[in-house]
């Protein structure tokens, strides 16, 4: 997907981590999970996977298979490779913390100037995020109280 983006879109996706080799996770017919060709295409249109349940890509049921992955993961079971290749496409495909502030992070992170972008960064409670949540978003520019 790398070569046929606009070179603005691989700049963009390069300021926040997304490179040509996080974007050209080897894809080797029969060994790689089948989903991880559609997470590839996301994170390097969109710079993330935090997608909703119902996304898709392609008309591959994205989102149920990232809930799928993290579930294995969780649980020990999602191979090492799989796990590498999707942290390599976004280093927070699976947080440690609830998954629904991943997704408002990212729809925040997208527009910081939006009115709802402000006043939900101003009602997290700093103190109880985790501290990657926390310099998640000091990233973006909010100020600890």
């Amino acid at each position: 997907c790398w070569p046929v983006l606009h070179p603005q879109q691989q700049q963009l996706l390069t300021r926040i981590g997304i490179t040509t080799a996080a974007a050209s996770v080897p894809q080797r017919p029969g060994r790689n999970p089948p989903g991880l060709k559609h997470a590839t295409a996301h994170a390097a249109a969109h710079g993330h996977l935090a997608v909703a349940t119902h996304a898709t890509c392609d008309g591959f049921p994205l989102g149920r298979w990232l809930i799928a992955q993290r579930a294995k993961a969780r649980s020990g079971r999602l191979s090492p490779a799989t796990q590498q290749a999707l942290t390599a496409l976004d280093p927070w495909w699976n947080p440690p913390w609830d998954f629904a502030w991943q997704r408002i992070y990212q729809r925040v992170r997208a527009d910081t100037t939006a009115p709802q972008a402000k006043e939900w960064i101003q009602q997290q409670h700093w103190a109880q995020l985790h501290p990657e949540e926390q310099a998640l978003l000091t990233g973006i520019g909010a100020v600890a109280p």
